[in-house]
């Protein structure tokens, strides 16, 4: 954005135009980033967006709700001059009493404060109050036969690039008079007229090559308000895409990892084929192996067989058979996801198409709305647990903290709560709303569940515990799943045995 020194010290000096010798009747703000000036004359708005300064000023200010006043001293004061700081970019409004309000524009640590005796306040606010007790930059014409290309930058810091390289283009630091030179280019600066720059997707006040007719205002008045509005569309569009991008990186990672293991279950090598050649294998001494290497004389060639290091081979073998039962099941599952997976990649990919094309705000805020919605529709399913019978009992599953914490809350106190025993899982219930005795392949069925949804699902054996619901309660800070169990018995389950009861 072009507001330099000369581009603020022309519009203090519109200001003043406007509001000296008009009274302060109140300052306020309507919400952190918003300020307004009542004074007599008009009104000025002071609006920051991303920390940048923008200046407003219209005749009436239309009433506002909830006004947090500011700089309350100063109501009811007349005000002598706005006073802009030659090579600075600041300027101050100077009342009666010899109270002044600075405004430092200072690109995103742009503020408004004031300073009278013990008292101390700004806008917006922050901690670092005391880092605003600013004196403008005192830069005089001596200064300037000491300049050289290389100490301009650091010496001038009111003057930009361009405005450097078009001194050095006039010859500035070769000229004998540079205070009569200095002072040429300085009162150009404050003639040429200005532009507002549209060819970027955030627009910019350019000078132009002529000078200025009429006041600089109507034209940075039009400016601040396309910027503006191109500020908060680029937000709102920046973060709607990042959004887009998480959600699909999330779900491409999801895809391979699906698409490689669905790969791995239908390989040339089955579950029972492994399974076999294990068993062929069995007088192997493999302890504290995990990997099986023989012969697979289905294929002709060596292969290696992941093996879980602390169980014999014979069981290693079991698990192959018992996982064989249910991969054409599982392979048909995982196809379902698999395709729901790419069908949601799509539909994300074409709404990132729609965002990245679209500028107006309105139909990007509407967009935000509707990603919002969908979003707590998804958190709401994610917490309605999963529910399943068997032999005439309702069971249901926590697959989260959030559902385990439904499920808890849902049940009653004759319920029956199961958990894997000293690691995570899910909180399962057996519903048992007649208070009979669960019968013990309806509790064995529960507990594989347990075992089978939590970090157990691969033990040959689990210890899942078991309780009345009425012993199972939440405790003073506890988290999105953790309860306290007051009392409890143990069942050694398979975690495969629920999928046996299913074929």
């Amino acid at each position: 954005m072009h507001l330099n020194a000369f581009t603020i010290e022309i519009l203090a000096t519109e200001l003043g135009e406007i509001l000296n010798g008009s009274h302060l009747s109140e300052s306020y703000s309507t919400s952190p980033t918003d300020l307004v000036l009542e004074f007599s004359s008009a009104a000025m708005q002071v609006q920051f967006v991303r920390g940048e300064i923008f200046f407003f000023v219209k005749e009436h200010q239309d009433v506002a709700r909830n006004k947090v006043p500011q700089f309350k001293t100063l109501h009811g004061l007349q005000l002598h001059k706005v006073e802009p700081h030659r090579y600075d970019r600041s300027f101050h409004l100077e009342f009666e009493g010899d109270l002044q309000l600075q405004f430092l524009c200072f690109g995103r640590n742009s503020r408004v404060y004031f300073k009278h005796g013990d008292e101390l306040a700004q806008f917006p606010f922050s901690k670092k109050i005391a880092a605003f007790d600013y004196a403008p930059v005192d830069f005089k014409d001596e200064d300037l036969t000491s300049l050289t290309e290389q100490s301009f930058s650091k010496k001038c810091r009111f003057a930009t690039a361009e405005q450097a390289k078009a001194l050095v283009q006039l010859g500035f630091f070769q000229t004998v008079d540079r205070v009569q030179s200095f002072d040429h280019w300085v009162n150009d600066q404050f003639r040429r007229e200005y532009s507002i720059d549209r060819s970027q997707e955030v627009p910019s006040l350019t000078l132009a090559k002529g000078h200025r007719k009429g006041q600089l205002f109507p034209v940075y008045d039009q400016f601040a308000r396309e910027y503006i509005r191109a500020i908060r569309v680029k937000s709102l569009k920046d973060r709607i895409i990042h959004r887009i991008h998480d959600d699909l990186n999330v779900r491409k990672k999801k895809l391979a990892s699906m698409q490689d293991h669905a790969q791995d279950l239908s390989a040339d090598l089955s579950y029972r084929q492994r399974a076999d050649l294990i068993m062929a294998n069995v007088h192997l001494n493999v302890k504290n192996q995990k990997s099986l290497e023989v012969y697979d004389f289905f294929h002709d060639r060596d292969v290696k067989i992941p093996i879980k290091s602390d169980i014999s081979l014979q069981a290693n073998a079991e698990r192959y058979y018992r996982k064989s039962k249910n991969q054409h099941l599982e392979l048909e599952k995982r196809a379902e996801k698999i395709k729901a997976l790419e069908s949601d990649i799509e539909r994300l990919e074409d709404e990132l198409s729609e965002v990245e094309a679209c500028d107006d705000i309105k139909s990007l805020r509407m967009f935000e709305r509707k990603e919002n919605e969908q979003s707590k529709k998804q958190d709401s399913k994610k917490t309605v647990f999963q529910t399943l019978q068997f032999k005439g009992f309702d069971i249901w599953i926590g697959k989260n903290a959030k559902q385990n914490d439904a499920v808890l809350h849902a049940s009653s106190k004759n319920d029956v709560w199961l958990h894997l025993r000293d690691q995570a899982g899910s909180h399962v219930v057996i519903r048992n709303q007649n208070n009979e005795k669960i019968p013990e392949d309806v509790l064995t069925f529960a507990a594989s569940l347990a075992a089978w949804h939590s970090k157990g699902k691969n033990e040959h054996t689990a210890a899942v515990i078991h309780t009345p619901r009425k012993f199972v309660r939440k405790f003073k800070g506890a988290l999105p799943g953790q309860v306290k169990v007051d009392r409890e018995d143990v069942i050694l389950v398979d975690p495969l045995f629920w999928k046996e009861q299913q074929i």
